[in-house]
């Protein structure tokens, strides 16, 4: 239940985060009529910044959305808190082993390369020194179509935000998209994984099973 709440996290940031980003959207056509309206002549910018209460929700969201990506890694494997003899904690090193456990850790290992890498490193930076988006929170506006600037893709910890690069102009709805379908994708191979590999002691009997203690009995007593 534990992997499951932190999926549920992802998945109701990533609504907030669609709604402010459809929000944001809207917004910014509407200042755009009332440009029009006042200057028939007026042509808007191919590339501006934009701030507003919606662009806020939006990288609250989406920060949030990384923040629950981290808590469902250390959910599924993590260490024991320092100085302990206890094992490793989450739910692959409760697993016993067979199939089942293999199953669950080979569709951790596709989460970790689509979303886990991805999201580590930016939820440590939020949650320890600061917001990945400094200052005001600004969305960028390209021919019209609103986004979220947000960093390269890094590959160690990052202690601050002078350390982040934007060379790749890569879109925040494009990270939150890409980490809401490996979540759902994961999700479901974990619970294939649980259906498809259940001990016998707790599959459903069949009627010929049901049946087989009584058959013994009356074996053994006309016998």
């Amino acid at each position: 239940m534990d992997v499951i709440d932190a999926a549920g996290g992802i998945e109701r940031a990533h609504a907030r985060f669609t709604e402010a980003m459809a929000t944001a959207q809207a917004t910014y056509e509407q200042w755009q009529q009332q440009h029009l309206a006042n200057n028939s002549a007026y042509v808007p910018s191919t590339d501006t910044g934009m701030a507003d209460e919606s662009v806020e929700d939006a990288w609250y969201s989406l920060e949030e959305m990384l923040i629950w990506t981290r808590i469902l890694e250390d959910r599924l494997k993590r260490n024991p808190p320092p100085r302990t003899r206890l094992p490793d904690q989450g739910l692959i090193p409760a697993l016993s082993d067979g199939p089942r456990r293999n199953a669950v850790i080979a569709a951790r290992d596709r989460l970790t390369a689509a979303a886990f890498d991805e999201a580590r490193y930016f939820a440590n930076l939020n949650l320890h020194a600061h917001p990945i988006s400094l200052g005001t929170k600004n969305a960028r506006v390209r021919n019209g179509r609103v986004g979220l600037d947000f960093p390269d893709a890094m590959t160690a910890p990052i202690h601050s935000g002078v350390e982040l690069t934007y060379n790749g102009r890569r879109d925040g709805l494009a990270i939150a998209t890409t980490i809401m379908a490996t979540v759902g994708r994961f999700m479901d191979e974990m619970l294939t994984a649980f259906e498809t590999n259940v001990p016998p002691r707790f599959r459903p009997q069949t009627p010929l099973q049901g049946c087989m203690p009584r058959l013994r009995s009356l074996r053994r007593h006309t016998s």
